[in-house]
């Protein structure tokens, strides 16, 4: 990987770090992420394991392949994708089980109408 891929991937993790911590939850980068098996990108007080990917063609489930071998039994895994496009789009992605489970505890807000359709 080369130090411009890097260095978009870090600025990547950090945004997902701010956004995190924005909503009232502590959120750092794993540093530790390239010495260790855990292949985390985000540790945080949220019982997520969540994989980072930044890039004009990702690999959906690869990137998923890579969180669920990272999550621990009490953890839901996530990517957090942002495609490097003239949009800028980001992306979350969760299994469907996780999904159900959001909207059957309540906890869908109504979105602001600058996040509706991307």
């Amino acid at each position: 990987m080369g130090k411009l891929s890097r260095n978009k991937g870090a600025a990547h993790e950090r945004d997902v770090c701010r956004a995190i911590q924005d909503a009232g939850y502590k959120a750092k980068r794993n540093l530790d992420q390239y010495q260790a098996s855990d292949g985390r990108d985000v540790t945080t007080d949220l019982p997520l394991c969540i994989q980072c990917k930044c890039g004009k063609a990702i690999s959906l489930p690869a990137a998923w392949k890579e969180a669920v071998s990272a999550c621990e039994e009490h953890e839901w895994p996530i990517v957090w994708i942002h495609y490097n496009n003239p949009r800028g789009l980001r992306l979350v992605a969760m299994s469907e089980e996780q999904f159900v489970r959001l909207i059957q505890h309540g906890v869908m807000v109504t979105p602001k109408p600058s996040t509706v359709g991307g």
